[in-house]
C-alpha cells in the first residue's frame, strides 16, 4: 500500500488501517443499491501475472512511489478537477463498482470479524480481482453504484460492515480501509472516488515515465517488467500501459507477449465503444 496514498486518504476521508489474513464474504441482501453492468467479454491476462504476484519493481521506482512528492502533486490536481463543473458527477452518476452475487456487495472479512465492502474504479480491477481472488465464490456479478446509492448501502448495512476500500489490490495484502461512519452524503462518496482516481492517474503516470526511460536506454526488459508493474498493481485499464508493453514485445520478438498485449488493447477498444 502506498504511503502516499495513505496520506491523501488520510487527510480527506478518515482513518485507515493496513489489514493481512483477510477472507471473503458476501453482504446480506441490500437490493436496489446498483445497476448490474454487462460484459464486454472476458479480461485478457499477461501469462507473467496470472501467479497472482507479477514483476518485482526497481528499488528506484519503488522508492519514488512512496516518497516523490510529484505524485502527491498530480494527484491532487486531478483530484480537484473531478470535484469541479463540468467534470464533478452527480450524486446519480454510477462511479464505483462492486462484486456482488446479486443480493449485495462481496467483503473483505479482517481476523477482527470487522467487513470491509470492496469498491473499484472501473470494472477491469474488479475483474482481475476476482479471477486472482474469488475463484471460489460462484455466480459472482459486476455493479455499478452512484455516490447516493452508496450512501443508502451504508446506511443498510450498518455496523455488520462498517468500513469500505476502494482499488484493493489482488497481488498485495495490506488493505487502506476507511470508516463507512464517515461518508454519510454523497460528497464524501464523490471526494473519496476523485482521490483515487487522482492517485492512480499520478501513479500510472509515474510508472509510464520510467518504463519510457528504460526502453529509450535500451534496456527492454526492464521497461516490459515495470509496465507490467503498471498493469498488476496501479490498473490493467492503461491502454498506454499495453502499448508500450506490445512494442517492446516486438523489440524482444517475444511472440507471446505481442498477441496478449494485442489482445488487452483490442478489449479495452471494443469495451470503449459499448
Amino acid at each position: 500500500m502506498s504511503t502516499r496514498r495513505q496520506f491523501l486518504l488520510g487527510g480527506a476521508a478518515g482513518a485507515l488501517v493496513a489489514a493481512t489474513g483477510c477472507a471473503h464474504r458476501k453482504s446480506a441482501p441490500t437490493p436496489g443499491f446498483a445497476t448490474r453492468l454487462t460484459s464486454s467479454g472476458e479480461l485478457p491476462q499477461y501469462t507473467q501475472l496470472r501467479s497472482g504476484i507479477g514483476p518485482d519493481l526497481p528499488q528506484n521506482v519503488a522508492d519514488a512511489e512512496r516518497a516523490s512528492p510529484l505524485i502527491m502533486t498530480q494527484a491532487k490536481e486531478v483530484m480537484d478537477e473531478l470535484q469541479r463543473p463540468p467534470l464533478r458527477p452527480s450524486d446519480d452518476t454510477k462511479i464505483l463498482v462492486s462484486i456482488t452475487d446479486g443480493r449485495g456487495p462481496v467483503s473483505l472479512v479482517a481476523p477482527t470479524g470487522e467487513q470491509c465492502v470492496l469498491l473499484f474504479t472501473s470494472p477491469y480491477a474488479a475483474d482481475d480481482y476476482v479471477r486472482l481472488r474469488l475463484q471460489d465464490m460462484p455466480s459472482l456479478t459486476l455493479a455499478v453504484s452512484s455516490a447516493s446509492e452508496l450512501v443508502r448501502l451504508f446506511r443498510a448495512l450498518g455496523p455488520k460492515s462498517s468500513r469500505m476500500t476502494v482499488d484493493k489490490c489482488p497481488r498485495c495484502r495490506d488493505v487502506a480501509a476507511m470508516p463507512t461512519s464517515v461518508l454519510t452524503l454523497p460528497e464524501r462518496i464523490i471526494e473519496v472516488w476523485s482521490i483515487f482516481m487522482g492517485t492512480k492517474k499520478a501513479r500510472s503516470d509515474m510508472y509510464l515515465s520510467y518504463a519510457n526511460k528504460a526502453r529509450d536506454a535500451g534496456n527492454l526488459e526492464l521497461a516490459r517488467d515495470i509496465a507490467l508493474g503498471l498493469v498488476a498493481h496501479v490498473t490493467p485499464d492503461d491502454s498506454r500501459a499495453h502499448q508500450l508493453i506490445r512494442d517492446v514485445a516486438v523489440q524482444l520478438h517475444d511472440a507471446r507477449l505481442q498477441r496478449e498485449a494485442d489482445a488487452y488493447l483490442a478489449f479495452l477498444s471494443r469495451s470503449s465503444r459499448t
